[in-house]
């Protein structure tokens, strides 16, 4: 969807194929030029309230946007309930205008 809507302008690393990581964590996706990461999450690992044991408060939405942050990176959380074309394209298209 990213290379659909923004071509060129994010590169998967969720693999850490693009030898990146932000204070020991590995973002999904980076932006080419700028200080800016996506996150993808899924509900079954990054919710309190999931079948699985309690997540680190640090793998939450919270959490991840504030280590982000805090190593000098803007980042978006996109969760796996709001995959689609419009939605993406509406929520980084926002993001990488800074609103």
């Amino acid at each position: 969807m990213l290379d659909e809507c923004f071509p060129g302008v994010w590169k998967y690393n969720g693999d850490f194929r693009q030898e990146i990581s932000v204070g020991g964590r590995i973002p999904d996706f980076i932006h080419r030029d700028q200080d800016k990461v996506i996150e993808l999450f899924g509900r079954p690992f990054h919710t309190l309230t999931s079948y699985v044991d309690r997540v680190p408060w640090e793998k939450t939405n919270e959490g991840t946007l504030k280590h982000y942050t805090n190593h000098g990176y803007l980042c978006l959380v996109i969760w796996d309930t709001e995959l689609s074309m419009d939605n993406v394209r509406t929520k980084v298209s926002s993001f990488l205008q800074g609103t």
